[in-house]
């Protein structure tokens, strides 16, 4: 598995977005000043801290603290007496948690995620964070969001391809020339083209003239196509972490420029 999925790298990542400290509660605190905090921070949960030695003792979330001040008020138990739950310490309302290695991948998270929408990261003496399931949810958005980009860009190449070989003979004969060196193994059809196949394609000596009227510029196309192929095979791979914003721009550019190209045929 690649170093970008292990929960590592997450927190990282986390933490570059929002470099806000590690917020916790400790025993010592009340109830009230947890929520207080949760609420300021727009979070659902705080992992919960030993006063002195600062080692994990559970979570305290709104739903363990509803849980609390549902069952400690019990009306059979009270004799007209209630507990102020939020003026009790955090403890009162705690749940169990066991935290998980860093090390471990973000898809060891799924079995967790179907019970809890929280995870934290660290061990019972050194806790690092807590991860939530939009934390995931989010990494792998944006993650998805390039597959779909570079996705189309390939698409659009093809369809420029097949538009302008629009003939079996012409896309056939266009594939020999530019692929023979991969004698046998050559692709037969359109489909099976890589984008680093279609890039050799269209850029070939005796391929280009059908193709300079619509890229119009061969070592600019050749160069665009090429990084293209290294970002698409680094991203499905699992090789690129994450794209910078540099590789975002040209990606979207990219697939801006193909999409133009596409509606002048």
């Amino acid at each position: 598995m690649s170093e970008f999925y292990r929960l590592g790298n997450l927190l990282n990542r986390k933490k570059t977005g929002h470099p806000a400290r590690f917020v916790y509660v400790t025993t010592g605190q009340t109830v009230r000043e947890a929520l207080n905090l949760m609420i300021q921070h727009d979070f659902s949960q705080l992992p919960v801290l030993h006063a002195k030695n600062k080692e994990l003792v559970g979570v305290i979330s709104f739903e363990s603290i509803a849980k609390a001040v549902y069952r400690l008020n019990d009306p059979n138990l009270l004799e007209g007496k209630s507990v102020d739950v939020l003026g009790s310490k955090a403890e009162q309302c705690i749940e169990e948690a066991q935290p998980i290695s860093k090390d471990k991948d973000i898809f060891d998270l799924l079995d967790i995620f179907a019970e809890k929408s929280y995870v934290l990261v660290g061990s019972q003496e050194d806790l690092e964070d807590v991860l939530t399931s939009y934390d995931v949810v989010h990494l792998f958005k944006e993650m998805a969001g390039h597959f779909l980009q570079i996705a189309e860009i390939e698409r659009r190449i093809r369809s420029i391809i097949e538009k302008v070989l629009n003939t079996p003979e012409l896309l056939s004969r266009a594939i020999n020339i530019a692929l023979d060196q991969l004698g046998e193994s050559r692709p037969k059809t359109l489909e099976d083209m890589t984008l680093d196949n279609c890039r050799l394609l269209i850029v070939s000596k005796q391929n280009w003239p059908n193709f300079e009227p619509v890229f119009s510029d061969k070592q600019a196309t050749n160069i665009r196509l090429t990084k293209l192929r290294n970002m698409r095979n680094d991203l499905f791979h699992f090789r690129l972490d994450t794209l910078d914003a540099g590789q975002k721009d040209f990606l979207e550019q990219s697939r801006y420029w193909i999409q133009k190209l596409e509606e002048k045929l």
